[in-house]
Order: C-alpha cells, then sequence, then structure tokens
C-alpha cells in the first residue's frame, strides 16, 4: 500500500485528500486569499497550493498545522463533512478490504484499533474529567491485569 503513497487502486487520488484540498480551497476562498498569497505566507508555490488545493499531493501533518494557522482554522476543520464512501477509501481501510478479499480478515479483526467500540471508548474516555480519567486508567489496568 505504501507504494501508490495512499492513492487509490487505479492511481487517483484519494478521496480523503481530494476533500481535505477541497476543505483548504474553501476556506482560503472564504478569507479572499488567493493561492500565491496563501502560498506566500506558508512559503510554498501557487503550484504547489494547487496541487494540495486538487488532492493531487497529499498535505502532511506539519504542512498541515502551518495551512491551518495560516488560514486560522482547527484541523479538525479539514476532515469535516467527509462522506462513508471516502472514509472507506482511506489507505488504511483499502489495506483492510485487501486483507479480508484474500482471506485474512483475522489480521483486521485483531487489532483493536480497527474496532469501532475502541474509537467510541476513547472519545468517551476524553469526555470524562481529567482527574476521574487518571482513576479510571488506574480501575482499567487493574482490570486487565486481573483477566490475565
Amino acid at each position: 500500500m505504501s507504494a501508490n503513497r495512499g492513492r487509490l487502486p487505479d492511481g487517483s487520488a484519494n478521496p480523503i485528500d481530494k476533500h481535505i484540498g477541497a476543505q483548504i480551497k474553501r476556506r482560503r476562498l472564504m478569507l479572499g486569499l488567493s493561492q500565491q498569497e496563501l502560498a506566500d505566507q506558508l512559503g510554498l508555490t501557487f503550484q504547489q497550493v494547487q496541487k494540495y488545493e486538487q488532492g493531487a499531493n497529499r498535505v502532511n501533518g506539519s504542512r498541515m498545522w502551518d495551512i491551518c494557522q495560516v488560514l486560522q482554522i482547527e484541523p479538525n476543520f479539514l476532515f469535516e463533512g467527509l462522506d462513508k464512501d471516502s472514509l472507506d477509501n482511506s489507505p488504511r481501510m483499502l489495506k483492510c478490504s485487501i486483507e479480508i478479499a484474500y482471506g485474512r480478515d483475522d489480521i483486521v479483526l485483531q487489532d483493536p484499533l480497527s474496532r469501532p467500540e475502541t474509537l467510541e471508548l476513547v472519545t468517551a474516555y476524553y469526555k470524562i474529567d481529567p482527574i476521574l480519567r487518571v482513576l479510571f486508567l488506574q480501575v482499567i489496568k487493574c482490570c486487565a491485569t486481573r483477566a490475565h
């Protein structure tokens, strides 16, 4: 999967990268910035901004942070409105689909990070008061130790 750098099997840009690019463009236009003005503030060429906005080039984490600072948005803005089809085409989900297709669903199902309840648990955990989180973590660790 890494050889295609997150592209779809047919070589086209990943829908998530395209969505992020569209969100960058949307916010840039809301602020009345040209591609060149955004590029200047990021130390890039306008062609690079154009490639990001089209989803042709992927935005890495540090660049995403810089873009968000210039556009005055939180990083989650870039992911708002992602549809299920786009999410199903993430590099991770494509890898899982390939493994399931080749009878390797045991790998996918064994990965606790691929389970929906993991995300639910983490999301709920961070909604708990920080002091209670520490106590809750201790209880979970204790339970896990006794389970073995």
